[in-house]
């Protein structure tokens, strides 16, 4: 790990402290996930305040925009875009458009339409895309999509390069025959790497990039650094740093175990092994993204990464929830 990445690590950690300090109660999760997206600033903070009570003020109580999760993770999101105001509009007035494709809405269309409000198309077309492009995913494999997948969805409709849905079935049958599990984690991997087709264009490559995601994901596991099902749709954005899969997985192992000595943020009481490593992966590709980055065609590879781990934050509250309520 070089210096320039150590000093990262070590200013995040301050900034998840002053969160900690300022915005109370939150769940562990979106607190290291503010860490990510602001500097060790109070500005920052007051910020977040800002755009999160601009955010109550333009949506009802009841609906997903308000949710203590979901106002801070978007509020993240918006924090360095200058209009903000103007696209939280364009986001409330596309999120109603998509809600019907999931039939009782949901909080991952908040990032959707997001996704929808950055693009270059017309906003209508995209909605139209993206809802096609979910209804086919889930009449593949109605069992294992989620509402989860109306994310990768919207990234599907803003790729040009992408065509047919049935690539994505062949990159999932790969995946599973290089040993990855039958499950809603590997079908939304095998979305998400559908974003690489420019690095692997030809469909005959899909055994290449399965081939490939598994070897990331054993040098992960080699080095006791297991990536945990809601984490797995990350290792589908690996194929844009240019490195080798080995450095790569050594370098993340190395910031989750230095992230491990700041004991009073995540130590062995205060943060879950799952949970660091999956810090540890979004910080190291934040810094590796901009020294090594191969340019992605749906939007900047930090915004790209910053709705992903929103998107998995929200599945794995959710997830908590419903095995706290079984």
């Amino acid at each position: 790990m070089d210096n320039e990445l150590k000093n990262r690590i070590e200013h995040y950690v301050e900034t998840v402290r002053l969160v900690k300090s300022e915005i109370k109660a939150l769940p562990s999760l979106v607190r290291f996930f503010l860490g990510c997206c602001i500097s060790k600033d109070e500005d920052n903070i007051k910020k977040i305040n800002e755009i999160k009570q601009f955010i109550k003020n333009n949506s009802p109580w009841y609906s997903y925009f308000r949710g203590r999760a979901n106002i801070h993770l978007l509020s993240s999101i918006l924090i360095n875009e200058s209009l903000y105001k103007s696209l939280f509009n364009d986001i409330f007035g596309i999120y109603p458009q998509l809600k019907p494709a999931t039939t009782f809405g949901s909080p991952f269309l908040l990032y959707s339409s997001f996704v929808i409000a950055k693009g270059d198309e017309k906003k209508d077309v995209l909605i139209s895309k993206t809802i096609n492009y979910y209804k086919a995913i889930r009449n593949k494999h109605s069992f294992i999509t989620s509402p989860y997948d109306i994310v990768s969805a919207s990234f599907l409709a803003s790729f040009d390069q992408f065509q047919n849905i049935d690539e994505i079935e062949e990159c999932y049958n790969n995946l599973r025959n290089e040993g990855f599990s039958t499950s809603s984690s590997t079908y939304s991997l095998a979305q998400i790497l559908m974003l690489n087709k420019n690095e692997y264009p030809s469909a005959t490559n899909w055994r290449l990039i399965a081939r490939e995601t598994r070897s990331m994901y054993h040098h992960l596991r080699e080095r006791k650094t297991k990536v945990n099902y809601y984490a797995l749709p990350l290792l589908g954005l690996a194929p844009l740093i240019d490195m080798s899969n080995k450095t790569l997985a050594s370098e993340i192992v190395e910031v989750s175990n230095y992230l491990a000595e700041f004991k009073d943020v995540f130590g062995f009481w205060k943060c879950l092994k799952a949970n660091r490593t999956l810090i540890a992966i979004a910080l190291c590709y934040s810094y590796y993204f901009e020294t090594r980055s191969i340019n992605h065609p749906v939007m900047t590879n930090q915004l790209l990464l910053k709705i992903m781990m929103a998107s998995i934050i929200t599945k794995k509250i959710q997830d908590e929830a419903a095995m706290a309520a079984a």
